[in-house]
């Protein structure tokens, strides 16, 4: 019997319309997410705050929930992970047509296991993976000026080079120092900044979202942005998004996917709660899909690219993304956590905070619109 996945969430806009729109403003020109026009333009990702995060921990974040009540929130992409996310959020399209479509794949033209993310060992190793341009190598056309300003440790990163290659970077170790070297950016016309806040993605990985260490993030943040959009000025324009929510799960609620025969495992990649699966034919795809549904059923959705496409949880991919799906994906739907001992890093087990799958905990970020754009 195939498995019923929920709807696909209706959004008033997607992760991969903001730089793109943020671009489209501060050069004069209509966007999709109707921002109006400005001398300059910056865009906050912070990593790991999805909405559901924001309002659980509202009374640490005064300023931000405020925003968050006057903005309605927008859908990332699937799968809800970073590497994915942050390449749509550049490129301003989907997984499906970059060709970064998960943390840890399988490339099968490659005959290559990947991780997209943080596993690159140089600037130009990652050179050939994302498919397209990006929104940054198209900005010289629109007469702006990008900038990333992130920790000094990604300034030569491999997946730097895959989301903008071509931007400015400016390292600040400091989230105070990274929204001090943005506002100095923005002081004249035609810029548009990039400025990336991975510490509370860090915190909820290591501690969990009702952690003392990741509240107290929050709220050193919560006042960072308030500070930041008040002295930018009426011509700057800010919007604040993340990239995915994070869902906390206890260590009882592992399933480890090493307890069952799934015969003809090639590799097991993706994240915590987004598995994907690698397997030598069509045959043990279907046998595994079969087990793992009478198994784990009620807690996972087990299922083949096609029927997640036939959903509309994703397009059809183009030919490079393709070749780096899953055989399946086995999606978390419970407060569950999904390994496997032969291919999961024994640092993972110890996760408190997860993401990956569908659920509206993951897939709903904020759009706050700040500065110009209140």
């Amino acid at each position: 019997m195939p498995t019923m996945l929920p709807s696909v969430p209706k959004s008033l806009g997607r992760l991969s319309d903001v730089f793109r729109s943020a671009m489209a403003a501060a050069s004069g020109s209509r966007n999709t997410l109707n921002l109006k026009s400005v001398d300059s333009a910056v865009v906050i990702l912070v990593d790991g705050l999805g909405s559901a995060n924001l309002r659980s921990a509202s009374g640490h974040a005064r300023f931000l929930s405020a925003a968050l009540s006057a903005s309605p929130s927008i859908s990332t992409v699937f799968p809800t992970t970073t590497a994915a996310a942050l390449t749509s959020l550049a490129t301003g399209v989907l997984p499906a047509e970059h060709g970064i479509v998960g943390y840890r794949v399988f490339d099968r033209d490659r005959n290559q296991a990947q991780n997209l993310l943080s596993g690159w060992t140089s600037f130009e190793e990652s050179h050939g993976w994302r498919v397209g341009d990006t929104l940054s190598e198209s900005a010289e056309a629109s007469g702006l000026a990008v900038h990333f300003v992130g920790l000094g440790a990604y300034e030569r990163s491999g997946f730097t080079n895959i989301i903008m290659p071509d931007a400015e970077y400016h390292a600040a170790d400091s989230v105070a120092d990274r929204f001090n070297t943005a506002a100095r950016l923005v002081r004249d016309k035609g810029h548009i900044v990039y400025l990336y806040v991975p510490e509370l993605d860090q915190l909820a990985h290591a501690k969990g979202t009702d952690a003392f260490e990741w509240l107290t993030q929050l709220e050193e943040l919560d006042a960072l942005v308030r500070d930041f959009a008040g002295r930018v000025g009426n011509r700057v324009g800010v919007l604040l998004t993340a990239d995915h929510g994070v869902v906390d799960v206890p260590k009882s609620s592992h399933i480890e996917l090493g307890s069952f025969d799934l015969a003809g495992l090639s590799f097991a990649g993706g994240d915590t709660r987004c598995a994907f699966l690698y397997f030598e034919s069509t045959s043990k795809t279907e046998c595994s899909q079969q087990l793992l549904n009478e198994e784990i059923g009620d807690s996972c959705w087990v299922v083949t690219p096609a029927e997640l496409i036939e959903a509309g949880w994703m397009p059809k991919p183009n030919q490079i993304a393709a070749a780096r799906l899953p055989d399946l994906y086995v999606l978390a739907k419970k407060r569950v956590a999904i390994y496997h001992k032969a291919f999961s890093s024994y640092r993972s087990y110890a996760m408190v905070g997860h993401h990956g799958s569908i659920t509206p905990e993951e897939l709903s970020v904020p759009l706050l619109r700040l500065a110009a754009w209140s």
